[in-house]
């Protein structure tokens, strides 16, 4: 997971109830993400995205991250060949939108990587 706010304690919560393993987190900073792990008791606590991509325990990345992070960090999990959910706004423009998408269908036809918009609602 990538983010510490609402949308990430909301997905952390709803993992556990549905007995779906979180591997660990990604904070806007290392202590943020430590205190983060450590208040969900998850594994692990994540220095930056491309430890958290390094990792072979993460199958798949839930992005609960500011809007402008979206980007870089879809097509960075996309290329490491990882399931991607994002909050809302996959990009802050449509050809980068497009271009995730693309990278994404590439990913599919070799069985990975699956590019998903994610919405919790209450």
């Amino acid at each position: 997971m990538s983010g510490r706010g609402s949308w990430a304690r909301r997905t952390s919560k709803r993992c556990a109830a549905w007995g779906s393993p979180v591997a660990g987190a990604l904070g806007s900073t290392p202590g943020r993400g430590r205190a983060f792990v450590q208040r969900k008791s998850l594994a692990r606590a994540y220095e930056d995205i491309e430890e958290l991509l390094a990792d072979p325990e993460v199958e798949a990345v839930h992005l609960c991250t500011p809007n402008h992070l979206h980007y870089r960090r879809r097509r960075a999990a996309l290329e490491a060949g990882r399931h991607v959910l994002c909050e809302k706004r996959s990009a802050m423009s449509s050809a980068q939108a497009a271009e995730l998408v693309g990278l994404a269908h590439a990913r599919q036809a070799r069985g990975r990587g699956v590019l998903q918009p994610a919405l919790f609602t209450r």
